[in-house]
């Protein structure tokens, strides 16, 4: 499971994972740590479960970006993957200095919805 949090200056992401699935040491990476291991390690919680926090700055919002990505690309119709990658990166980059950054996913996603409306909705493998 992941949680995000907006912060002024950085977005963080926690990791979740029931503390025994996987077994044994567990860490995070990605990007974000350039994929080394051991960097960020999961720890236990009280909840029985186990997590890590990675702060992101909010210029590196990929993950949003990622996520509406994906959305728009499950939703029916099947659209063109790079139409789709390409509105929604046009819909972050109009939107990316918001000053409240707590709705900037679904404000992302529906300009990206809106340019692939006026861009005649090409679907996949037309």
């Amino acid at each position: 499971m992941l949680e995000r949090t907006l912060r002024k200056d950085r977005a963080e992401v926690t990791f979740i994972l029931p503390a025994d699935n996987p077994p044994g040491p567990v860490s995070g990476v990605g990007d974000f740590n350039d994929w080394q291991p051991g960097t960020h390690t999961f720890q236990p919680r009280k909840d029985d479960k186990r997590a890590v926090t990675v702060e992101l700055p909010p210029e590196e919002d990929a993950l949003t970006i990622r996520h509406v990505t994906e959305r728009l690309m499950e939703a029916p119709p099947q659209l063109d993957a790079d139409l789709v990658e390409s509105s929604v990166q046009t819909a972050y980059e109009e939107l990316r200095y918001a000053r409240v950054r707590t709705y900037l996913p679904i404000l992302i996603e529906r300009r990206a919805k809106d340019l692939l409306g006026s861009d005649g909705q090409t679907e996949r493998g037309t």
